[in-house]
């Protein structure tokens, strides 16, 4: 199954560091300095280790990384990093959000957390998992028995 050329993930980031920066131009509660920055660098350091682990898992069992080709897939990965997220690149980008999120000090800017998560659950991952089902059958399903799709 070909997963359906929506808004790539790097897009959908992109578009929810947009919303961020919108909202943190508009009136609301902040965070303090201090803290939002302790709390963009750390989540940060969190979203390039996820990030690496994932590529270099994928590029070590010589599987593809493109999201939006997951039928061409030759392995299923499901040690390292995979054995405790499905979806370690994702959530790298959710960190990389939270980042800029706290980067702004911005309390209301939080609402962009579950959109990302939600967009990205109906827009990529559960086109993914078809294909990955398509792909690996009942290996995959328990995998994903195993594995929560994000933590």
């Amino acid at each position: 199954m070909q997963l359906k050329k929506k808004i790539p993930p790097v897009i959908l980031l992109l578009i929810h560091i947009v919303f961020v920066i919108i909202l943190t131009r508009l009136p609301g509660p902040k965070l303090p300095s201090l803290l939002g920055d302790f709390l963009s660098v750390l989540t940060l350091a969190v979203a390039l280790i996820f990030a690496l682990l994932a590529l270099i898992k994928f590029k070590t069992e010589k599987t593809t990384v493109n999201p939006l080709q997951p039928e061409q897939a030759t392995k299923l990965v499901t040690s390292g990093i995979y054995a405790r997220s499905r979806n370690p690149m994702y959530l790298a980008m959710l960190c990389y959000l939270l980042c800029v999120i706290f980067w702004r000090n911005s309390i209301m800017a939080l609402i962009a957390v579950p959109s990302f998560v939600l967009l990205m659950n109906k827009l990529q991952i559960e086109a993914e998992e078809l294909a990955l089902t398509d792909l690996f059958g009942q290996q995959y399903r328990e995998y994903c028995d195993r594995v929560r799709r994000w933590i």
